[in-house]
């Protein structure tokens, strides 16, 4: 089961690329419906359907998450800033501190 919980983490970091949602459709029916399981499955809805602020809630809820593969979290926060880069012309930092989930300070460190 940790392997098929790598597996997904693995292909969540890959949003916004289809790799979860294929991961996902090789997993057995029966397994779907384990914790671990669901949790990914939420994250990857939030994440695509851009709702970064319900993400980082559900993250924060779930630490267990960001423990399966270091550098998670660093992952899907690039993903969101590049995301955003393509989706703004222009963006106020108070709102793009809130997708990334970063205070202003870090923001820089982050994104160069």
């Amino acid at each position: 089961m940790d392997v098929l919980i790598k597996i997904l983490a693995l292909a969540l970091m890959q949003i916004p690329s289809s790799d979860f949602k294929l991961c996902l459709m090789l997993v057995p029916e029966q397994y779907q419906n384990i914790e671990s399981v669901v949790s990914l499955t939420e994250l990857a809805e939030k994440i695509e359907a851009c709702q970064y602020g319900a993400f980082w809630q559900l993250l924060d809820k779930k630490p267990e998450v960001l423990a399966v593969v270091p550098g998670l979290d660093v992952a899907l926060r690039r993903s969101v800033f590049e995301t955003v880069a393509l989706s703004y012309q222009e963006i106020s930092s108070k709102i793009l501190c809130e997708f990334v989930n970063l205070p202003a300070e870090r923001i820089t460190d982050e994104f160069p």
